[in-house]
């Protein structure tokens, strides 16, 4: 199996690993269910994973592609609201707003229509969006922690996965009695 990060190694074993404090992978599974470790999740990585992941749950990969997706179902329900309320200027705004949102952002959808209640001094719908904007703000935060659980878990239960994201650096562990953390090591020439 070749590791995430891209490199030269094959890392299938925790055996593999240069200077790893277990031997083997029961023992570092042993260590984190009584608590002597925890295992930190690079969460960036992790959300990655798990929509696109190889190894991501397929339950998990489908819920983590509609909660990417509600920024756009709000989109959509502005399109379908200033269409019917017949705010023509708000759909004009909303549709150069999911292009660039689509492209870089889906969070500036929520913050165009904002900035558009504000300039009309609609305050019912600002007081809604700002209720939309609570809502993105959690949804990212939930996204983050569901997948760095996830992740967690499912590398605590492979060791050729834990091994590879591990080395890749995606990985770290927390011996919780020292305050001590420790990631791979680079290897010699690299950094």
């Amino acid at each position: 199996m070749r590791w995430i990060g891209g490199g030269k190694s094959y890392m299938t074993k925790i055996s593999d690993l240069p200077n790893f404090p277990y031997k083997s992978f029961e023992q570092l599974q042993e260590a984190e269910k009584t608590g002597k470790i925890t295992i930190g999740v690079d969460k960036t990585v992790a959300r990655e994973w798990m929509v696109k992941g190889k190894n991501s749950p397929f339950f998990w990969k489908t819920v983590g592609f509609i909660m990417h997706l509600i920024p756009h179902m709000l989109s959509l329900g502005i399109i379908v609201y200033s269409v019917i309320a017949r705010k023509w200027l708000l759909f004009l705004l909303i549709i150069p707003v999911e292009f660039i949102a689509i492209i870089l952002i889906p969070w500036i959808i929520v913050i165009g229509v904002a900035l558009y209640l504000i300039l009309t001094g609609q305050f019912a719908l600002m007081l809604f969006t700002i209720a939309i904007i609570s809502l993105a703000w959690l949804n990212v935060k939930i996204l983050y922690n569901l997948s760095s659980n996830i992740m967690r878990t499912t590398a605590l239960n492979s060791e050729e996965f834990f091994s590879s994201l591990y080395k890749s650096r995606c990985l770290t562990i927390l011996f919780n009695d020292t305050g001590d953390v420790l990631g791979a090591e680079y290897p010699k020439g690299e950094s």
